[in-house]
């Protein structure tokens, strides 16, 4: 008989819930948790040998055609001469004489394992506690009743009868999928050594492993690696897919092959989550009653958005959820979180999962053990932002800033958001830890200060602790006011702290602790986490099973190295199935970007080489540089000594929005450029009269973005070529598609080669120690990701054609050369002299 599983915890929790969304009362949920577990493990050990803990127990109840497992973890059995006891128990910051009784969740987890002990026992009776500890104090109260056998059951029958329409719900839902899934075939028909890929993915899922998978462009990684998936829904019980993006692109191409194996007979509940920050309906999120009208009541009527929903959809799109939000009078955000849990693929971005703060805790707290799946997309992006999600950092005038604000509003006690006694302890220890700060800048003698020894912050550490414990007991006292500006600034830099405390609990030798004087003038200190593989290691223990998985996942052993793979992980390099025919891969043997031979000459061949690659075929050209300042210098050079150019080049510009990289992208298409000659204005340039295409980047440094650039009049009716200049490891330089005449060459300029700083200093240093591999870690590998991103740029289809040129004489070199994959390695070098001739090669083959 079919069986449907519920944690106690989530029971009480999803069923009993009611109220607002409140984030003026919050209660430190993620320290709760923490210290909690502390908490639990004194108040236990103190009880005597009566006192069972942490006793496992379950019951199933069965209902029509299936069965309701509830499971879970009693925090304690109180065996007595006068009878059992069921005890709960909770930490707190909150004072306990404000506590007047137990809270309705609490007191219904500890009912739930009274139901469980009387049946079994066959008890006519049994006591039930609640049990709250003051996390800082210690101090312990405790709520105690004894219900009747009959009282039990019949309470826990009636929350059972209220949770049987969602599990006959999941029943019949998980029969239509499965059916379905028996029935779904490969969507298409499989291109060149696909089949095998899809073969390895199921291989890897089904023995509990991680798959590293470099896939091409082409290759079709997104359907090869969902499809397995989802067949081992049926096949081996997962019971969840998570398809983990870095960016919005990729999120929607994942949607988009589900949609596509739905019309494969597929059947399957999905959702993509979208960031609180772009689905809230305030301009800015703030989550409460009086900020936002969907918070109040949100948790009573939440419920029934969710059934109805469950019940009648399957593709649970960004719309769908703002639809069905706004007319239940819900906040998006949240429910969509709460539709999570009855999805079987969900699509959004890494933070979900790996995120020490922000990962889906319905899934992934402690005691939550469920068969899910991990399938991280262009899994290249997951290092560096591991290594920013568990690095932190703090400030010590940051310190004395928000102290300043918080003394000045002392001067006027009614406008304090909180009890005065509080706000002045707040300011006296914020005044503590700038103090204590102030004495790691006193060893900053040489700009920074590297610890040798993690306990000398231990001072520091103190000073932090007393900040956030006095937060953390306004958190829940009922004597604080609502809102405003000043309550918020605290709870932002609260958090920020609480971030590096939660860091300071994963040190260990992949972590270095410094401090430096920064150019504004701030001391920071900085805990660096420089090799997230361990953490990632623990974080994937969550799954059972998964693949790691990019176009540019090149050398494997550095991705599993940091990314927490095993020896036991296969890994494989898909092969390209484009025609090498369709491309011709070049290096330049006499230009370079290296700091030290960045000359005028060296300038001077750079733009040399573009305008002889594009005069050699006209069409719409990519050039990557190292840095904005690298594009300018060259986009100088190239209008002063080879105007009239008879190409236009627009200009990639720091800080872009949404509609500028749109209107950016839409001049490479076929239609885009020679409509807008119309637009242009005559403007004088000198002796000339010059027109000007409307949007396109300024021809100057300095000038201001959004100035056109000249384009003489006589070229004007003539059809030209578009040469965009952008920057590596930019917007524009991975997750964009330009195919056929919309793109026909990329040139990359340089190694990609990080700046030096701090962090990748101590990050060279540490895998020189430990695997011998510095400079190649901290500085060759990833420059070289973002050469392989940018190249990418070029064969989108088998239709594509075109050149791409490396302009860097070190890829010559053996270190550099065994960094490229086969299908991105280049074929000739070239020298200024003989480029042109090489590129013309190439496309009177075509011809």
């Amino acid at each position: 008989m079919t069986e449907v599983h519920v944690s106690v915890r989530h029971l009480v929790e999803f069923l009993l819930r009611s109220g607002d969304i409140d984030n003026l009362s919050g209660t430190g949920a993620s320290d709760a948790m923490e210290a909690g577990s502390r908490i639990h493990k004194k108040i236990q050990k103190a009880a005597g040998s009566g006192y069972n803990a942490e006793v496992k127990m379950s019951v199933t109840v069965p209902y029509e055609n299936f069965l309701i497992c509830v499971e879970g973890r009693a925090d304690g059995v109180i065996v007595e001469k006068s009878g059992i006891t069921i005890d709960e128990i909770k930490g707190t910051y909150k004072k306990l004489d404000f506590i007047k009784e137990p809270k309705r969740e609490h007191l219904a987890q500890a009912m739930c394992y009274a139901y469980m002990v009387l049946t079994k026992e066959n008890l006519s009776e049994i006591g039930v506690q609640v049990t709250y500890c003051n996390f800082e104090t210690e101090a312990v109260k405790r709520f105690r009743n004894t219900l009747t056998k009959e009282e039990i059951i019949a309470w826990f029958m009636e929350i059972m009868q209220e949770y049987a329409k969602w599990a006959k719900a999941e029943v019949e839902w998980k029969k239509i999928r499965d059916d379905s899934i028996e029935e779904m075939k490969f969507p298409f028909e499989y291109r060149e050594g696909q089949e095998k890929l899809v073969g390895l993915c199921a291989e890897t899922y089904e023995s509990g492993n991680f798959l590293f998978m470099e896939a091409p462009t082409g290759c079709g990684k997104t359907v090869t690696t969902l499809y397995p998936a989802v067949r081992e829904i049926r096949k081996s019980g997962i019971e969840r897919i998570f398809y983990l993006t870095a960016k919005t692109i990729t999120r929607t191409v994942a949607a988009d092959t589900l949609a596509i194996l739905r019309k494969n007979a597929l059947r399957i509940k999905s959702i993509v989550l979208t960031a609180k920050e772009k689905i809230c309906i305030l301009d800015e999120p703030d989550c409460n009653p009086i900020a936002c009208e969907r918070a109040g009541g949100h948790y009573d009527r939440v419920n029934d958005a969710i059934y109805e929903v469950i019940t009648s959809k399957e593709e649970l799109s960004r719309e769908i959820i703002e639809e069905y939000a706004k007319k239940h009078k819900v906040c998006p955000f949240e429910f969509s979180l709460d539709l999570s849990l009855f999805a079987d693929v969900i699509i959004c971005d890494y933070n979900y999962v790996y995120d020490p703060h922000v990962y889906l805790r319905r899934f992934f707290s402690e005691g939550n053990n469920g068969k899910y799946l991990f399938l991280t997309d262009e899994a290249h992006n997951l290092v560096d932002r591991a290594r920013e999600m568990y690095s932190a950092v703090l400030a010590k005038e940051d310190m004395g800033a928000l102290a300043a604000i918080l003394e000045a509003e002392l001067e006027h006690p009614r406008r304090l958001p909180i009890p005065v006694s509080y706000a002045r302890q707040i300011a006296v220890t914020l005044h503590e830890c700038e103090a204590s700060f102030l004495k790691v800048k006193r060893k900053c003698d040489e700009g920074c200060y590297v610890y040798p020894d993690f306990n000398l912050f231990a001072p520091q550490l103190k000073a932090l602790n007393r900040f956030t414990a006095v937060v953390q007991k306004v958190l829940e006292t009922p004597e604080r006011k609502r809102g405003g500006k000043l309550w918020k600034a605290i709870l932002n830099y609260y958090f920020e702290v609480s971030h590096f405390q939660s860091m300071w609990e994963l040190i260990g030798d992949e972590y270095k602790l410094y401090a430096r004087l920064c150019e504004d003038g701030k001391t920071e200190v900085k805990l660096l986490c420089m090799d997230p593989g361990k953490i990632l290691r623990s974080v994937n223990k969550r799954a059972a099973g998964g693949v790691m998985f990019s176009a540019t996942l090149f050398p494997v052993e550095y991705y599993k190295d940091l990314l927490g793979g095993t020896s036991e992980d296969p890994e494989i390099l898909a092969k390209s199935v484009f025609s090498k025919e369709n491309r011709r891969i070049l290096t330049a043997m006499d230009v370079t970007s290296r700091y030290d031979e960045r000359t005028d000459d060296n300038y001077e061949k750079i733009a040399a080489y573009i305008y002889r690659t594009v005069k050699a075929k006209q069409g719409n050209y990519m050039i990557f540089f190292p840095s904005f300042d690298f594009a300018e210098r060259v986009h100088r050079i190239l209008y002063k000594k080879y105007a009239p150019v008879v190409f236009d080049v627009i200009l990639q510009t720091e800080g872009m929005s949404e509609r500028e990289r749109e209107d950016f992208l839409a001049k490479f298409k076929k239609s885009g450029i020679n409509d807008r000659y119309s637009e242009g204005k005559s403007e004088k340039n000198g002796n000339e009269d010059q027109l000007c295409l409307p949007g396109f980047a300024p021809a100057g440094a300095g000038s201001k973005r959004g100035k056109a650039i000249p384009i003489h009049k006589g070229l004007a009716s003539v059809t030209r070529s578009v040469v965009g200049f952008c920057v590596l490891g930019g917007i524009f330089s991975e997750g964009i598609d330009l195919t056929g005449e919309d793109l026909i060459g990329v040139l990359v300029v340089g190694g990609g080669i990080p700046f030096v700083t701090k962090d990748r200093e101590l990050m060279r240093e540490y895998f020189d120690e430990n695997a011998g591999r510095g400079y190649e870690y901290a500085y060759q590998i990833p420059g070289m990701n973002k050469i392989l991103q940018a190249a990418g740029r070029l064969i989108r289809t088998e239709k594509d054609r075109g050149i791409i040129l490396y302009l860097e004489k070190r890829f010559l070199k053996p270190e550099y050369t065994v960094l490229f994959p086969e299908h991105m390695l280049f074929e000739e070098t070239v020298s200024l002299n003989t480029v042109s001739k090489h590129i013309a090669a190439f496309w009177n083959m075509q011809d």
